[in-house]
């Protein structure tokens, strides 16, 4: 039975030497994303508290958990049993943030700033 856990360890270790990702689960990846909104709406309401002069904290490393794990897959049930930094760093490798250009960046910056003087 030794044969089947070292072939096993060795096809991991060829999956991180040559930085193959996987396919996760469905459920897994809706995770994922769940952790990324959650993350990104923190962030926001902390900008926004900065932006308004409040005084604010930021965000603590937040930690996504689910009550009932049973119906989930083994990818699943891992990432939820991670800690909040690894969740994050977990998140990072799997769903990367889109990548933009200075152009665009500065673009969307204007169109917010834009919404918020319409707001006030």
């Amino acid at each position: 039975m030794a044969f089947p856990v070292a072939l096993k360890n060795r096809l991991k270790l060829i999956e991180e030497s040559k930085k193959i990702k996987r396919e996760l689960p469905w459920d897994c990846k809706n995770l994922m994303h769940l952790f990324k909104d959650e993350r990104a709406r923190q962030s926001i309401i902390f900008k926004f508290a900065k932006l308004t002069g409040e005084a604010c904290m930021p965000p603590d490393p937040y930690r996504l958990e689910v009550e009932d794990t049973r119906e989930l897959s083994r990818e699943a049930r891992e990432f939820l049993s991670l800690s909040a930094e690894k969740q994050a760093q977990a998140v990072n490798y799997y769903c990367p943030s889109k990548q933009y250009t200075h152009e665009e960046g500065e673009e969307m910056s204007r169109e917010i700033l834009e919404r918020l003087s319409k707001i006030r």
